[in-house]
């Protein structure tokens, strides 16, 4: 099984290495699972397409899905 978590800084820069290392030791000890983190500003199809198709979304209101949505 493949669960996508789909993160949303709420910051306006990009993560450094060393904050992007951070986040993915945290969520595979919180979930026991690999992570692999992936930066939606930049992905392209058809992987874009797949993480909308088959993701959860397990957070987030629907005004923030909206832009990932209408690409």
């Amino acid at each position: 099984m493949i669960w996508i978590l789909r993160l949303q800084p709420s910051i306006a820069r990009r993560l450094t290495a060393n904050e992007k290392v951070a986040i993915i030791a945290s969520l595979a000890e919180a979930t026991g699972c690999p992570i692999d983190l992936v930066d939606l500003r930049r992905v392209g199809e058809p992987l874009m397409g797949q993480i909308l198709t088959h993701g959860w979304r397990l957070m987030g209101s629907d005004f923030a899905y909206a832009p990932w949505v209408g690409q």
